[in-house]
Protein backbone atom coordinates (compact mmCIF):
# COMPACT_ATOMS: atom_id res chain seq x y z
CA UNK A 1 0.00 0.00 0.00
CA UNK A 2 0.96 3.64 -0.42
CA UNK A 3 0.78 5.33 2.96
CA UNK A 4 1.42 9.00 3.68
CA UNK A 5 2.80 9.37 7.19
CA UNK A 6 2.29 12.82 8.69
CA UNK A 7 4.47 13.81 11.64
CA UNK A 8 4.20 17.51 12.44
CA UNK A 9 6.57 17.23 15.42
CA UNK A 10 9.52 15.23 14.10
CA UNK A 11 11.58 14.80 17.26
CA UNK A 12 11.90 12.57 20.31
CA UNK A 13 9.43 9.71 20.62
CA UNK A 14 7.44 11.04 17.64
CA UNK A 15 10.51 10.71 15.42
CA UNK A 16 11.32 7.30 16.87
CA UNK A 17 7.80 6.07 16.07
CA UNK A 18 7.81 7.43 12.50
CA UNK A 19 11.30 6.19 11.67
CA UNK A 20 10.71 2.77 13.19
CA UNK A 21 7.43 2.24 11.38
CA UNK A 22 8.84 3.30 8.01
CA UNK A 23 12.00 1.22 8.42
CA UNK A 24 10.18 -1.99 9.37
CA UNK A 25 6.86 -1.98 7.51
CA UNK A 26 6.41 -3.91 4.28
CA UNK A 27 4.34 -1.06 2.85
CA UNK A 28 5.52 2.04 0.99
CA UNK A 29 5.63 5.13 3.19
CA UNK A 30 6.09 8.76 2.22
CA UNK A 31 6.98 10.96 5.20
CA UNK A 32 5.63 14.50 5.57
CA UNK A 33 7.22 16.10 8.59
CA UNK A 34 7.98 19.41 10.27
CA UNK A 35 10.70 20.20 12.85
CA UNK A 36 9.94 19.23 16.45
CA UNK A 37 9.43 22.64 18.01
CA UNK A 38 6.59 25.06 18.90
CA UNK A 39 4.16 22.24 19.62
CA UNK A 40 1.12 24.48 20.18
CA UNK A 41 1.64 26.08 16.79
CA UNK A 42 2.09 22.64 15.26
CA UNK A 43 -1.33 21.61 16.59
CA UNK A 44 -3.04 24.70 15.21
CA UNK A 45 -1.14 25.44 12.01
CA UNK A 46 0.70 22.36 10.72
CA UNK A 47 -2.31 20.97 8.81
CA UNK A 48 -2.22 23.92 6.41
CA UNK A 49 1.48 23.51 5.65
CA UNK A 50 1.38 19.72 5.33
CA UNK A 51 -1.75 19.76 3.15
CA UNK A 52 0.14 21.96 0.68
CA UNK A 53 3.05 19.50 0.67
CA UNK A 54 0.71 16.55 0.10
CA UNK A 55 -1.15 18.30 -2.72
CA UNK A 56 2.14 18.93 -4.54
CA UNK A 57 3.04 15.25 -4.39
CA UNK A 58 2.22 13.41 -7.61
CA UNK A 59 1.17 10.24 -5.82
CA UNK A 60 -2.19 9.11 -4.48
CA UNK A 61 -2.09 7.36 -1.08
CA UNK A 62 -4.30 4.55 0.14
CA UNK A 63 -4.07 5.86 3.72
CA UNK A 64 -2.98 9.04 5.45
CA UNK A 65 -1.63 8.11 8.88
CA UNK A 66 -1.08 11.15 11.06
CA UNK A 67 0.41 11.70 14.49
CA UNK A 68 -1.65 13.60 17.04
CA UNK A 69 -0.10 17.11 17.09
CA UNK A 70 -2.29 18.32 14.25
CA UNK A 71 -5.77 19.53 13.38
CA UNK A 72 -6.85 16.45 11.42
CA UNK A 73 -10.23 17.88 10.44
CA UNK A 74 -8.44 20.83 8.82
CA UNK A 75 -5.96 18.54 7.07
CA UNK A 76 -8.73 16.35 5.71
CA UNK A 77 -10.56 19.39 4.34
CA UNK A 78 -7.51 20.86 2.59
CA UNK A 79 -6.03 17.71 1.03
CA UNK A 80 -7.15 17.32 -2.59
CA UNK A 81 -7.33 13.52 -2.53
CA UNK A 82 -10.80 12.18 -1.76
CA UNK A 83 -12.09 8.75 -0.74
CA UNK A 84 -9.00 7.75 1.21
CA UNK A 85 -8.81 6.60 4.82
CA UNK A 86 -7.43 8.82 7.60
CA UNK A 87 -5.87 7.19 10.67
CA UNK A 88 -4.84 9.21 13.74
CA UNK A 89 -2.06 7.94 16.01
CA UNK A 90 -2.50 9.32 19.53
CA UNK A 91 0.94 9.84 21.07
CA UNK A 92 -0.48 12.19 23.67
CA UNK A 93 -3.43 14.45 24.37
CA UNK A 94 -3.86 17.84 25.98
CA UNK A 95 -6.96 16.98 28.03
CA UNK A 96 -5.10 14.79 30.51
CA UNK A 97 -1.65 16.31 30.12
CA UNK A 98 -0.93 17.91 33.52
CA UNK A 99 -0.87 21.70 33.57
CA UNK A 100 2.08 23.49 35.06
CA UNK A 101 1.39 25.48 38.23
CA UNK A 102 3.03 28.36 36.37
CA UNK A 103 0.69 28.15 33.36
CA UNK A 104 -1.22 31.33 32.60
CA UNK A 105 -2.76 29.81 29.49
CA UNK A 106 -5.26 27.29 30.86
CA UNK A 107 -8.00 28.22 28.41
CA UNK A 108 -5.66 27.63 25.51
CA UNK A 109 -4.72 24.22 26.89
CA UNK A 110 -8.43 23.29 27.08
CA UNK A 111 -8.96 24.40 23.49
CA UNK A 112 -6.08 22.18 22.38
CA UNK A 113 -7.66 19.26 24.22
CA UNK A 114 -10.89 19.94 22.36
CA UNK A 115 -8.87 19.93 19.14
CA UNK A 116 -7.63 16.42 20.04
CA UNK A 117 -11.23 15.33 20.50
CA UNK A 118 -12.30 16.78 17.13
CA UNK A 119 -9.33 15.16 15.37
CA UNK A 120 -10.33 11.76 16.76
CA UNK A 121 -13.94 12.32 15.74
CA UNK A 122 -13.03 13.36 12.18
CA UNK A 123 -10.63 10.46 11.59
CA UNK A 124 -11.74 7.11 10.19
CA UNK A 125 -9.70 5.17 12.75
CA UNK A 126 -7.75 6.01 15.90
CA UNK A 127 -4.73 4.18 17.33
CA UNK A 128 -3.62 4.81 20.92
CA UNK A 129 -0.12 3.95 22.16
CA UNK A 130 -1.40 2.35 25.40
CA UNK A 131 -4.60 1.09 26.98
CA UNK A 132 -4.08 3.60 29.78
CA UNK A 133 -3.98 6.47 27.29
CA UNK A 134 -7.15 5.34 25.54
CA UNK A 135 -9.03 5.03 28.83
CA UNK A 136 -8.04 8.36 30.38
CA UNK A 137 -8.54 10.30 27.15
CA UNK A 138 -12.05 9.00 26.49
CA UNK A 139 -12.98 9.63 30.13
CA UNK A 140 -11.63 13.17 29.87
CA UNK A 141 -13.58 13.79 26.65
CA UNK A 142 -16.77 12.80 28.44
CA UNK A 143 -16.02 15.18 31.31
CA UNK A 144 -15.21 17.96 28.86
CA UNK A 145 -18.48 17.59 26.95
CA UNK A 146 -20.49 17.48 30.17
CA UNK A 147 -19.27 21.01 30.88
CA UNK A 148 -20.74 22.35 27.64
CA UNK A 149 -23.97 24.41 27.94
CA UNK A 150 -25.98 22.40 25.39
CA UNK A 151 -25.68 19.99 22.44
CA UNK A 152 -23.08 18.01 24.35
CA UNK A 153 -22.93 15.19 21.78
CA UNK A 154 -21.97 12.57 24.35
CA UNK A 155 -22.76 9.82 21.84
CA UNK A 156 -19.60 10.86 19.96
CA UNK A 157 -17.40 9.31 22.66
CA UNK A 158 -18.76 5.86 21.80
CA UNK A 159 -18.10 6.55 18.12
CA UNK A 160 -14.45 7.28 18.88
CA UNK A 161 -14.17 4.21 21.09
CA UNK A 162 -15.69 1.94 18.44
CA UNK A 163 -13.10 2.96 15.85
CA UNK A 164 -10.14 2.87 18.26
CA UNK A 165 -7.45 0.29 18.94
CA UNK A 166 -4.15 0.12 20.83
CA UNK A 167 -0.78 -0.51 19.17
CA UNK A 168 2.41 0.41 21.06
CA UNK A 169 5.51 2.20 19.86
CA UNK A 170 8.24 -0.26 18.90
CA UNK A 171 11.76 -0.53 20.25
CA UNK A 172 14.88 -0.92 18.10
CA UNK A 173 15.99 -3.96 20.09
CA UNK A 174 18.74 -4.72 17.56
CA UNK A 175 20.95 -1.88 18.74
CA UNK A 176 19.90 -2.47 22.37
CA UNK A 177 20.93 -6.12 22.16
CA UNK A 178 24.22 -5.11 20.56
CA UNK A 179 25.03 -2.91 23.53
CA UNK A 180 23.98 -5.58 26.00
CA UNK A 181 26.16 -8.23 24.35
CA UNK A 182 29.25 -6.20 23.47
CA UNK A 183 29.07 -3.08 25.63
CA UNK A 184 31.03 -2.81 28.86
CA UNK A 185 29.50 -1.47 32.07
CA UNK A 186 31.57 0.91 34.11
CA UNK A 187 32.30 -1.00 37.30
CA UNK A 188 31.26 0.85 40.43
CA UNK A 189 31.20 -0.07 44.10
CA UNK A 190 27.65 1.19 44.50
CA UNK A 191 24.55 1.26 42.27
CA UNK A 192 23.80 4.16 39.94
CA UNK A 193 20.37 5.83 39.88
CA UNK A 194 19.20 7.12 36.48
CA UNK A 195 17.28 10.19 35.34
CA UNK A 196 16.65 9.98 31.56
CA UNK A 197 13.57 12.19 31.03
CA UNK A 198 12.89 15.77 30.05
CA UNK A 199 13.58 18.07 32.99
CA UNK A 200 10.06 19.48 32.99
CA UNK A 201 7.23 19.73 35.48
CA UNK A 202 5.24 16.76 34.15
CA UNK A 203 8.19 14.45 34.91
CA UNK A 204 8.30 15.81 38.48
CA UNK A 205 12.07 16.43 38.79
CA UNK A 206 11.60 18.10 42.19
CA UNK A 207 10.37 14.79 43.59
CA UNK A 208 13.43 13.05 42.15
CA UNK A 209 15.70 15.60 43.86
CA UNK A 210 13.79 15.09 47.12
CA UNK A 211 14.34 11.35 46.78
CA UNK A 212 18.09 11.88 46.33
CA UNK A 213 18.20 14.19 49.33
CA UNK A 214 16.34 11.74 51.56
CA UNK A 215 18.53 8.85 50.39
CA UNK A 216 21.62 10.84 51.28
CA UNK A 217 20.29 11.42 54.79
CA UNK A 218 20.22 7.65 55.36
CA UNK A 219 23.96 7.43 54.69
CA UNK A 220 23.50 4.76 52.00
CA UNK A 221 25.99 4.84 49.11
CA UNK A 222 24.80 5.38 45.53
CA UNK A 223 25.79 7.15 42.32
CA UNK A 224 23.83 9.28 39.81
CA UNK A 225 23.41 9.56 36.03
CA UNK A 226 21.44 12.41 34.46
CA UNK A 227 20.69 12.52 30.73
CA UNK A 228 18.58 14.84 28.58
CA UNK A 229 19.54 17.98 30.52
CA UNK A 230 20.52 20.80 28.17
CA UNK A 231 20.34 23.80 30.53
CA UNK A 232 23.86 24.69 31.72
CA UNK A 233 22.60 26.59 34.77
CA UNK A 234 20.61 23.54 35.85
CA UNK A 235 23.60 21.26 35.25
CA UNK A 236 25.80 23.50 37.38
CA UNK A 237 23.21 23.63 40.18
CA UNK A 238 22.86 19.84 40.32
CA UNK A 239 26.64 19.47 40.19
CA UNK A 240 26.97 21.91 43.05
CA UNK A 241 24.49 19.94 45.18
CA UNK A 242 25.35 16.36 44.19
CA UNK A 243 28.61 16.53 42.25
CA UNK A 244 30.27 14.07 44.61
CA UNK A 245 27.81 11.39 43.46
CA UNK A 246 27.48 12.13 39.73
CA UNK A 247 28.96 9.85 37.09
CA UNK A 248 27.30 11.61 34.15
CA UNK A 249 25.19 14.70 33.66
CA UNK A 250 24.22 16.54 30.47
CA UNK A 251 22.75 15.90 27.05
CA UNK A 252 23.88 12.90 25.01
CA UNK A 253 24.62 14.03 21.46
CA UNK A 254 23.92 10.64 19.85
CA UNK A 255 21.90 7.53 20.61
CA UNK A 256 24.95 5.34 21.21
CA UNK A 257 26.24 7.65 23.94
CA UNK A 258 22.79 7.64 25.50
CA UNK A 259 22.65 3.84 25.52
CA UNK A 260 26.05 3.71 27.19
CA UNK A 261 24.69 5.84 30.03
CA UNK A 262 21.73 3.45 30.35
CA UNK A 263 24.12 0.50 30.41
CA UNK A 264 26.10 2.20 33.17
CA UNK A 265 22.94 2.72 35.26
CA UNK A 266 21.30 0.25 37.64
CA UNK A 267 18.06 1.65 39.09
CA UNK A 268 15.49 4.00 37.53
CA UNK A 269 13.11 5.56 40.08
CA UNK A 270 10.41 7.23 37.96
CA UNK A 271 8.71 10.24 39.52
CA UNK A 272 6.60 11.31 36.53
CA UNK A 273 3.08 12.61 37.00
CA UNK A 274 2.38 11.91 33.32
CA UNK A 275 3.35 9.29 30.75
CA UNK A 276 1.13 7.88 28.01
CA UNK A 277 3.62 5.20 26.97
CA UNK A 278 7.08 5.70 28.52
CA UNK A 279 9.57 4.86 25.75
CA UNK A 280 12.58 6.11 27.72
CA UNK A 281 11.54 4.01 30.72
CA UNK A 282 11.23 0.88 28.57
CA UNK A 283 14.65 1.53 27.03
CA UNK A 284 16.19 1.76 30.49
CA UNK A 285 14.47 -1.43 31.71
CA UNK A 286 15.57 -3.29 28.58
CA UNK A 287 19.14 -2.17 29.22
CA UNK A 288 19.02 -3.72 32.68
CA UNK A 289 17.83 -0.95 34.99
CA UNK A 290 15.66 -1.97 37.92
CA UNK A 291 12.46 0.11 37.62
CA UNK A 292 10.48 1.76 40.42
CA UNK A 293 7.28 3.08 38.86
CA UNK A 294 4.13 5.00 39.90
CA UNK A 295 0.98 2.88 39.99
CA UNK A 296 -1.41 5.34 38.33
CA UNK A 297 0.10 5.67 34.83
CA UNK A 298 0.76 3.38 31.87
CA UNK A 299 3.67 1.35 33.20
CA UNK A 300 1.90 -1.65 34.70
CA UNK A 301 0.62 -2.86 31.31
CA UNK A 302 4.18 -3.21 29.95
CA UNK A 303 5.04 -6.25 32.08
CA UNK A 304 4.44 -9.90 31.28
CA UNK A 305 4.90 -10.96 34.89
CA UNK A 306 3.38 -9.36 37.98
CA UNK A 307 4.53 -5.71 38.06
CA UNK A 308 3.82 -5.29 41.78
CA UNK A 309 7.48 -5.49 42.93
CA UNK A 310 8.30 -2.46 40.76
CA UNK A 311 5.22 -0.33 41.46
CA UNK A 312 4.77 2.24 44.23
CA UNK A 313 1.62 3.97 45.48
CA UNK A 314 3.08 6.96 47.34
CA UNK A 315 6.34 8.70 48.16
CA UNK A 316 7.03 6.59 51.24
CA UNK A 317 6.85 3.43 49.13
CA UNK A 318 9.04 5.01 46.44
CA UNK A 319 11.69 5.78 49.06
CA UNK A 320 11.49 2.36 50.71
CA UNK A 321 11.68 0.44 47.41
CA UNK A 322 14.61 2.55 46.21
CA UNK A 323 16.43 1.82 49.47
CA UNK A 324 15.66 -1.88 49.09
CA UNK A 325 17.05 -2.08 45.55
CA UNK A 326 20.17 -0.12 46.53
CA UNK A 327 20.83 -2.42 49.50
CA UNK A 328 20.30 -5.63 47.48
CA UNK A 329 22.24 -4.45 44.41
CA UNK A 330 25.16 -6.47 43.12
CA UNK A 331 27.33 -5.53 40.14
CA UNK A 332 26.51 -7.70 37.16
CA UNK A 333 27.95 -7.64 33.64
CA UNK A 334 26.23 -8.39 31.41
CA UNK A 335 22.89 -7.55 33.04
CA UNK A 336 20.59 -10.56 32.84
CA UNK A 337 17.90 -10.38 35.51
CA UNK A 338 15.96 -7.28 34.46
CA UNK A 339 12.17 -7.55 34.78
CA UNK A 340 10.14 -9.37 32.16
CA UNK A 341 8.67 -6.64 29.93
CA UNK A 342 6.55 -7.23 26.86
CA UNK A 343 8.31 -7.73 23.55
CA UNK A 344 8.13 -4.37 21.78
CA UNK A 345 10.67 -5.33 19.13
CA UNK A 346 9.79 -3.31 16.02
CA UNK A 347 10.06 -6.48 13.90
CA UNK A 348 7.09 -7.92 15.82
CA UNK A 349 5.14 -4.75 16.57
CA UNK A 350 5.16 -3.71 12.92
CA UNK A 351 3.13 -6.80 12.02
CA UNK A 352 0.30 -5.36 14.12
CA UNK A 353 0.50 -2.07 12.24
CA UNK A 354 0.66 -3.74 8.83
CA UNK A 355 -2.22 -6.11 9.52
CA UNK A 356 -4.35 -3.34 10.97
CA UNK A 357 -3.75 -0.93 8.10
CA UNK A 358 -4.40 -3.65 5.51
CA UNK A 359 -7.69 -4.44 7.19
CA UNK A 360 -9.12 -0.94 6.84
CA UNK A 361 -8.60 -0.36 3.11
Amino acid sequence: MQIFLVESYYDGSHKSWADGLIANSKHNFTLFNLPGRSWKWRMQGSAITIAELINKKNLRPDIILSSSLIDLACLRTLVNYKNIKYVLYMHENQLTYPLSIYSKDNYQELSLGYLNYKSCLSSDYVIFNSEYHQRVFLDACTQLLLKMPDYQNLYSIDRIKEKSTVIPVGLDTGILNQFLSSGKCNETESPTLLWNHRWEYDKNPDLFLKLISDLEKTGIDFRLNFTNIKNNDLVNKIKNDYGHKINYIGHCHNYEDYLQVLLDSDIIPVTSSHDFFGLSVLEAIYMGCQPILPNDLCYSEHFISDPAPYIYADYEELLSKTLFFIKTWKFKSPKTDNPSIKDYNWKKVVERYDNYLEGIV
